[in-house]
């Protein structure tokens, strides 16, 4: 039995420092970027005070897998941190402090009560395994908001397969172990990991075809908008322009230069071998939208008011000095 608890103990010690190493990608790009960019800290200050509470538990126990794990994981937490205060700005920097801060007086406090309020070593056991218990709860139920996100966008983008297999896989190992060490403050919490490992499995095998539809339609999207890019909308959005005919500007000056251009390929007729220009020519405009205000002013401008006349000067008869 020992040497199986031993084996399930050390399996479970490599799987929880695969968890513990994930964020190494993040960290990366925060120092290439020498900035902590959109990044938060409370998941890191969170699990180290997780990680210490059960460094406690394996002490005060003792279970000597359940410290080295949960030690590596501490020193890991502790690096993550003094790289995110670094290149943190002031505001983030002062916000983490305060959070660390809080994290030491929570682990102060329950070191202090179970040293100091019984002698009795299973007492100091099952202090120190509530508190952890309740934490490592809120810690595995941190992916339900990832799970809320899959479900609302039918996308498992926000929930990598490969995270979720490792949490369930961990959940898994760790409950075995507290099955055969007879431990429910360690068997509970990893209980609890395993169900939501399943459901993440679920929800990502459900989810992956319509993810796999929904990625194929945006790229069937974008292919039909790439194919219709020599269509553009006219000025009010009711008609098209072919982009391979001429367009009339809509600017006073390009108008003016369209008009322009017009007049000297269409205002010019051939006569015995010679241009000359035609008076009588007008500016002609094809696949143009009629219904363009600024257009129809400029191609018929209204014509010049007559200047009002008297009756009496109509009737007066024409004199010399006229």
């Amino acid at each position: 039995m020992a040497l199986a608890e031993n084996i399930v103990g050390i399996i479970g010690n490599i799987i929880s420092i695969c968890l513990f190493l994930a964020p190494v990608k993040t960290f990366r790009k925060i120092i290439k970027a020498k900035s902590i960019m959109n990044f938060k800290s409370t998941p890191y200050v969170c699990t180290l005070l997780s990680v210490l509470l059960w460094s406690f538990y394996g002490l005060v126990k003792p279970a000597t897998l359940i410290v080295t794990i949960n030690g590596a994981g501490t020193f890991l937490e502790i690096c993550y941190l003094i790289c995110f205060l670094y290149y943190a700005d002031r505001k983030a920097r002062i916000k983490t402090s305060q959070s660390i801060l809080l994290v030491l007086a929570i682990f102060g406090i329950v070191v202090a009560s179970s040293l100091t309020a019984t002698k009795v070593k299973d007492t100091r056991v099952m202090v120190s395994g509530i508190v952890s218990l309740i934490f490592s709860i809120i810690m595995y139920a941190s992916p339900l908001r990832a799970m809320k996100m899959v479900v609302q966008t039918k996308s498992v983008t926000f929930m990598p397969f490969t995270l979720s297999a490792i949490l369930l896989l961990n959940g898994t190992v760790w409950s075995l172990y507290a099955l055969l060490v007879k431990d429910i403050y360690v068997g509970i919490p990893n209980g609890v990991g395993m169900v939501f490992g399943i459901l993440q499995i679920l929800l990502y095998v459900l989810y992956m075809t319509k993810s796999k539809n929904i990625q194929l339609e945006k790229e069937a999207e974008k292919s039909h908008m790439h194919s219709n890019c020599l269509k553009s909308d006219a000025p009010n959005g009711d008609h098209a322009i072919d982009m391979e005919k001429p367009a009339l500007s809509s600017s006073p000056h390009a108008m003016e230069q369209d008009m322009k251009a017009a007049q000297d390929t269409k205002g010019v007729s051939t006569v015995q071998g010679e241009t000359s220009p035609r008076t009588d020519a007008a500016p002609e405009f094809t696949n143009v939208p009629l219904e363009d205000k600024a257009v129809q002013d400029y191609r018929a401008p209204p014509s010049p008011t007559p200047l009002p006349t008297s009756t009496r000067d109509q009737m007066r008869p024409l004199s010399a000095t006229d």
